[in-house]
């Protein structure tokens, strides 16, 4: 996180509560991984912080459908915490979601936020849904850490602060590869919530490599039926792949917790488990195992062939239906152009499109596929 201008919710703070502080839990600024970029933290006349928030295990909130498409995944953390949650009810709130407009230096980006924690009160301020979101996560690192087991139904405090945050780096992102070892759905969800927990907002979902083709295609089934399985080198079988469906609500699950999903579709090289499924689609049409060891293998897709090039139009067309991120990722790392070169389809086109050789051929197939 980056210095920003820091942002100040001017609040009356008359003192700080603390009937029966030694039966409550305490929240901790110091828990919020990464740190935000301005903290102002009240402190007494012994250092230690002041408490600003008391709960009795009761949490009065406005603005919470603010959240939009997060709403119910809050309320109910909220709930598995322990506290009784009312929204518009005779109460006088006690916490805030407020969505406001953005001014020169401050709350510009839709991930910037801020937070005030004051006599009896929480405000959590952003000019978009994803940094009220980004905002209550702070919120819940500052928790008591018995929130995250149900432990706060008779109440808890939280330190006087004031927080105003904003990303340094645009992209904060993990790659998870499910190629080489198949991952279960339910792992997959866990990694984005680890993810929003340290407000990292991109998954990063490799999908496609020589040891295993892990996303349904439905021109070209015998991508999942032969090419998401391998024979291990004790005989076993590994693999495993997802439905659409699946990815549907993956991606679904990842937008709820403002996570983009980043589709990786390895073009031309780590194509070996295709060429299992379609042997057509490389340059010899050798019958090809899905591979059970890591390397470079020098068996990619023919870049000559017209029918090669028709299958990656169609797996791109239904992937970029299917994941609403305007980002796919095509790899082109470590494609060997062994076969290019001994290819006659492949010296055809060199020469009809006028390139210097495979290399620039790599070039060529790579700019047509991000052209599509």
């Amino acid at each position: 996180m980056k210095n920003s201008l820091f942002f100040v919710i001017a609040l009356c703070v008359v003192g700080c509560t603390s009937t029966n502080s030694h039966n409550k839990p305490h929240g901790n600024v110091n828990a919020v991984i990464p740190a935000p970029s301005n903290i102002e933290l009240a402190l007494d006349s012994t250092g230690a912080s002041t408490v600003g928030f008391f709960s009795d295990g009761n949490i009065y909130v406005d603005g919470f459908k603010n959240l939009s498409g997060s709403y119910d995944l809050v309320k109910a953390w909220f709930e598995s915490a322990g506290l009784k949650v009312e929204e518009g009810g005779v109460h006088k709130p006690n916490l805030y979601f407020e969505l406001v407009d953005a001014i020169p230096g401050m709350f510009e980006g839709d991930e910037d936020y801020g937070i005030s924690v004051g006599n009896d009160e929480i405000r959590i301020i952003a000019s978009h849904e994803t940094g009220l979101f980004r905002g209550w996560t702070t919120l819940r690192l500052m928790m008591p850490s018995s929130a995250e087991s149900g432990g706060c139904a008779n109440g808890f405090f939280l330190p006087q602060v004031e927080i105003y945050d904003t990303p340094e780096f645009e992209h904060r992102g993990l790659l998870l590869d499910c190629c080489r070892h198949f991952m279960e759905p339910e792992f997959v969800k866990k990694q984005i919530d680890i993810l929003a927990l340290h407000k990292m907002n991109v998954l990063h979902w490799h999908l496609t490599e020589d040891q295993g083709w892990r996303i349904e295609i439905d021109a070209y089934p015998l991508l999942t039926e032969v090419g998401a399985w391998r024979t291990e080198l004790d005989g076993s079988t590994h693999g495993g792949f997802y439905t659409k469906e699946t990815i549907r609500e993956i991606i679904e699950y990842a937008a709820e917790r403002h996570v983009e999903i980043i589709p990786e579709i390895e073009i031309p090289g780590h194509s070996q488990a295709a060429l299992a499924a379609y042997p057509w689609l490389g340059c010899t049409g050798e019958h090809l195992p899905v591979a059970n060891k890591w390397g470079v293998f020098k068996d990619i897709y023919c870049a000559g062939n017209d029918q090669t090039l028709e299958f990656l139009e169609t797996v791109l067309d239904e992937v970029c239906e299917l994941f609403p991120s305007n980002r796919i990722h095509i790899g082109g790392d470590e494609a060997p152009k062994v076969r290019w070169a001994a290819c006659p389809k492949c010296q055809t086109r060199i020469t009809s499109e006028h390139l210097a050789d495979e290399h620039e051929l790599q070039t060529w197939i790579r700019a047509r596929e991000r052209l599509l």
